[in-house]
């Protein structure tokens, strides 16, 4: 795809640097058109794919749920920098 060409320019040779694909996107007028832009790029990418999930909240069962909703509350959850955490133990992420 042309267009992937133009905004990602050399991708397999950035993919370490997070700001290359912070300072760019493609918009798009669906959310199929988003689906088959980003299986497009994935399939560019060599390696083993990987999906990371995330919640928008922390799950309140076990012994310790009311110390775990007053320090991790969805506000201080989405304040968190994961690569700053993975930084920290000396791991690399793919973005």
């Amino acid at each position: 795809m042309p267009l992937i060409d133009f905004v990602y320019p050399d991708l397999n040779d950035n993919l370490g640097d997070s700001l290359f694909f912070q300072e760019r996107g493609i918009p798009a007028p669906t959310l199929d058109s988003v689906e088959h832009v980003n299986e497009y790029m994935m399939s560019l990418i060599p390696g083993e794919e990987k999906e990371y999930l995330s919640s928008d909240f922390v799950c309140r069962s076990g012994e310790n749920s009311d110390v775990q909703s007053e320090w991790f509350t969805t506000e201080f959850l989405n304040v968190l920098d994961p690569q700053s955490i993975v930084d920290s133990v000396n791991v690399d992420v793919a973005p």
